[in-house]
């Protein structure tokens, strides 16, 4: 399942972390439904800084969300990002079970969770 991710701790114990929006109770499984989410809180695309990675800022402050283009490598510290910038709106969660490997569950609409972001990067 797309955002949610496989963390070793030291003593070798697994962990995995979701990003979920509190609203809803949903994960958040790709960035197309990241940014529905985010443009309904105030953030707009940035597309002045890396073109490697996806941007969101917001008019209000100063704050700019940064997230690798790859969603595969969307991970807990991206996620703690969103939250501290989003207060009760996100919470990252450990979850006890997932159905599948990563980037292999599909949205609801039967599209690849790639081929969605893909659409995103090019503009819709």
């Amino acid at each position: 399942m797309s955002g949610v991710w496989v963390f070793n701790n030291n003593g070798g114990a697994i962990r995995r972390k979701a990003l979920v929006h509190l609203p809803t109770g949903q994960v958040v499984s790709s960035y197309r439904s990241l940014e529905d989410i985010l443009k309904g809180l105030g953030w707009e695309r940035y597309y002045g800084g890396d073109p490697d990675l996806y941007q969101f800022h917001k008019q209000s402050s100063i704050d700019l969300i940064s997230l690798p283009k790859d969603f595969s490598k969307f991970n807990s510290v991206y996620m703690y990002d969103i939250v501290v910038k989003n207060p009760n709106v996100f919470h990252v969660r450990d979850i006890k079970s997932v159905n599948g490997p990563p980037g292999e569950r599909k949205p609801e609409d039967g599209t690849s969770r790639e081929a969605d972001d893909e659409a995103l990067f090019k503009g819709h």
